[in-house]
């Protein structure tokens, strides 16, 4: 496991990131990664939190 920064000011300061992929996003309904996938790059874990988040409200 491994901290990655943002610097997006409506985000947390740091996501918590794993050492493998848990292949989740193979598994239906879902069909996309999760937030701590190490496979994505930084700009599609920003836009994944951020639609977790707009879910949530």
């Amino acid at each position: 496991m491994r901290s990655e920064k943002l610097s997006q000011p409506d985000l947390p300061a740091e996501v918590t990131i794993r050492g493998t992929c848990c292949l989740m996003f193979r598994m239906p309904p879902k069909f996309h990664a999760c937030e701590s996938c190490p496979l994505l790059k930084t700009q599609e874990r920003v836009e994944l939190i951020r639609q977790t988040m707009a879910k949530a409200d």
